[in-house]
């Protein structure tokens, strides 16, 4: 997503504003673009297969999410590739029909200040991202941190607005996939 925010929907608006780049086209989103639908399929039979509590809530909970979190991203895959894509396509060429100028591609704005979402995270919070993936309270999380109940919330908080994750289900699979726990160390 912040590929698409921080470069896409740039070229995008310069594209409306008639101007086009040298060195980049709507075919190179394309080609990086490839729906998830199958990676995600992959990771519930992993969970279905080496979670040995039948019946968890919790399990079920986190299975509900990343179904979710499937059927969304199938439609925005679906929308940009018969939408979007075909769509910028027709504003490049008639650009190009024009003789619309093309301009050397400069710094992308906030593409490369941007820090990584990993990058963003204090340690602090890395060790409360471990703690809600292992399934602890925030009061569980605070007394084996040696913190406040109110400064977990709070870390949990700014987490989520970082992330922009808002579920233990979300943050569990962010924390595996970013090898912030290693899946071995999880009760399953």
């Amino acid at each position: 997503m912040d590929y698409e925010n921080d470069v896409v929907f740039c070229y995008v608006e310069q594209l409306t504003q008639g101007h086009l780049k040298q060195n980049y086209n709507i075919c190179e989103f394309a080609s990086r673009h490839t729906p998830i639908g199958d990676k995600l399929k992959e990771l519930k039979d992993v969970i279905i297969r080496c979670y040995p509590e039948k019946n968890n809530y919790l399990l079920n909970e986190a299975l509900l999410d990343i179904i979710s979190c499937e059927q969304d991203l199938s439609s925005h895959c679906m929308i940009e590739d018969n939408l979007f894509v075909p769509a910028v396509k027709l504003i490049e060429q008639q650009l190009r029909q024009k003789g619309a100028a093309e301009y050397p591609d400069t710094k992308e704005r906030g593409a490369s200040d941007k820090k990584d979402k990993l990058e963003m995270l204090s340690e602090r919070e890395k060790d409360i991202i471990a703690c809600v993936t292992k399934g602890m309270s925030n009061k569980e999380i605070a007394r084996a941190l040696f913190l406040s109940v109110h400064t977990v919330t709070t870390h949990r908080r700014n987490i989520s607005n970082k992330l922009q994750i808002h579920t233990p289900a979300g943050l569990t699979i962010y924390a595996i996939a970013n090898k912030l726990v290693n899946i071995e160390d999880l009760q399953l």
